[in-house]
């Protein structure tokens, strides 16, 4: 008998270990962010004895030379989330495993028409498709109720009617504009509000178009009318969001985590005006995707496109538990009431997502030098010397010398 028992066990066909996957992801959210996103990792293991996750939460300091280093050194993660432009990036060094065969599963049963296509679009290069969105961050005007009330001051539709209340509320301590030194967003959001933008069709530097002209003249405009604090020059982005949220300023240009850095009392005081009409009747706003990949180094492929869906259909938590400062991509997760039932929110999910431009709206794909574009620091250092009062001819042509030498590899 014991030499059948023998016989029989090692007979036995051996339990694989499970394929184990590093996941590398940013923190996206409030301090208790890598706790919901852990949860989510356990609760993933669970459902797929097969493969076994790990996760490390990557600080933004440094984020990109992390990755960077990471793949040049052979020890990539497997799969990680990462900034709007970060796949574009890797994939130009060959270090992006294409997703197609996922985004074609999922176009067969019927689940990738949750997602935008000009989300996934974003991510569509070169024929293959390099990650998948799961969230878009904007930037929309908040504005301050009790300031606008105290004026009597309707909510503004359009920059004219911005640029008019701005000034009419300046006073006392009070601005009509609160912006920063690295707020970049500013400039990036109007000009494709106004139908301009940094690139042409082909995808070449247009800095000089005359829309744009019309952007920075505008909020030239607003500084030159005393409507900008004036040393948001000297802010960084936190203290211009605290002196907005405190009151001392009408109207700042933010994302939809703004209301995270206020107590409930101040909240009722904000609100978020719909996209605005340019000169030219045009609205818009500047979109930046947050994507999930896989890494070309990964040893488990298939394993990676089975977790990556997962995370991206079961990240809610992501939002209703860690305080995810970007909107979901995917629209049956817009339908919880953490979303519905927020007028901030459902005004970015209305009205904004529809009109939302990338930073390369006019060419006919995105295009790797974006991450650097967007990481130079010539476009805050632009919004900086609108807020010194340089002259608009002197502007443009410098930043468009610097667009050229990024997009050029200098």
């Amino acid at each position: 008998m014991l030499a059948l028992a023998v016989a029989t066990l090692s007979s036995a066909p051996a339990i694989a270990a499970p394929v184990t996957l590093r996941f590398w992801d940013l923190q996206w959210g409030n301090a208790s962010y890598q706790v919901v996103a852990q949860q989510l990792v356990d609760r993933f293991n669970n459902e797929h004895p097969d493969i076994k996750v790990e996760l490390t939460i990557v600080p933004w300091t440094n984020w990109f030379e992390t990755f960077v280093t990471a793949v040049a050194s052979g020890s990539a993660p497997d799969v990680s989330t990462g900034a709007s432009f970060q796949p574009n990036y890797f994939h130009s060094q060959d270090a992006i495993l294409p997703i197609d065969d996922l985004i074609e599963a999922m176009r067969k049963d019927g689940s990738l028409a949750d997602i935008p296509e000009a989300n996934l679009e974003t991510y569509h290069v070169d024929g293959h498709y390099i990650a998948l969105p799961w969230a878009v961050d904007f930037a929309g005007w908040y504005y301050r109720k009790d300031i606008l009330e105290k004026f009597n001051i309707q909510a503004p539709t359009s920059w004219q009617e911005l640029r008019e209340a701005a000034k009419a509320v300046t006073g006392d301590g009070v601005y009509g504009i609160m912006s920063s030194g690295d707020h970049d967003k500013i400039l990036i959001t109007l000009l494709q509000n106004n139908d301009g933008g940094f690139f042409d069709e082909d995808g070449k530097p247009d800095l000089l178009s005359e829309r744009n002209r019309e952007t920075v003249e505008f909020l030239a405009a607003l500084q030159a009318d005393g409507s900008v604090d004036r040393a948001s020059v000297g802010y960084d982005g936190n203290h211009a969001i605290q002196a907005f949220i405190s009151g001392k300023a009408a109207f700042y240009l933010s994302g939809p985590s703004l209301l995270a850095n206020a107590d409930a009392e101040t909240q009722a005081k904000i609100g978020i005006l719909p996209p605005l009409a340019g000169p030219h009747g045009d609205k818009g706003t500047a979109a930046w995707n947050a994507g999930i990949m896989a890494y070309s180094q990964t040893q488990h492929p298939k394993e990676a496109m089975t977790f990556i869906r997962w995370w991206s259909e079961n990240e809610t938590p992501l939002w209703t538990k860690a305080g995810g400062g970007m909107l979901p991509v995917r629209a049956s997760i817009r339908k919880d009431p953490f979303f519905t039932e927020s007028p901030i929110t459902t005004m970015y999910a209305d009205q904004y997502l529809p009109v939302a431009k990338p930073i390369y709206n006019k060419a006919k794909q995105s295009f790797p030098e974006l991450n650097a574009v967007e990481g130079d620091g010539f476009i805050a250092k632009t919004v900086q010397q609108i807020w010194q009062g340089k002259p608009v001819d002197q502007l443009l042509p410098a930043a468009q010398q610097r667009l050229e030498a990024i997009v050029n590899g200098q």
